[in-house]
């Protein structure tokens, strides 16, 4: 009977951190999971605001927006309005929705569509890519 109860808890744990997709995408010298804030401002001077959240704070920049976790004090995401970016799958801001979808493949539903390989979250407003958020974790 122990054994039984050992391998569920490792069947679980197995698919409990499946779960759960770390990503290393970078933006204009910022790597998710790794840069700190000291990075960012090095390069990128002060953020022209600063919003707490629950459990992160989001500095905003001209081009774009980075949150940076509380827990770990580095980059968790990067949120990105810049015109001139293109993403490795070749999506900017202003790309209709339905080219996105087609492009990762990904059901209509909602105002965002997700794409799991890359670890990238493309925002819509009125049928067009609003912004592109680099995460750092997804959560299948």
């Amino acid at each position: 009977m122990r054994y039984i109860a050992i391998f569920l808890l490792s069947l679980f744990s197995t698919f409990v951190s499946a779960e759960t997709i770390q990503y290393q995408s970078t933006f204009e010298g910022i790597q998710v999971g790794m840069s700190t804030l000291s990075d960012i401002t090095a390069r990128h001077g002060e953020p022209s605001k600063t919003q707490e959240n629950s459990n992160n704070i989001r500095y905003s920049y001209d081009e774009f927006d980075v949150t940076i976790q509380n827990a770990t004090n580095r980059v968790n995401s990067i949120i990105i309005f810049d015109r001139a970016y293109k993403d490795v799958n070749g999506i900017s801001i202003g790309t209709p929705e339905a080219t996105v979808r087609s492009i990762i493949g990904a059901q209509s539903s909602g105002s965002y569509a997700v794409d799991w390989n890359n670890g990238l979250v493309y925002w819509f407003a009125q049928g067009k890519v609003s912004k592109v958020v680099l995460a750092y974790e997804l959560r299948k």
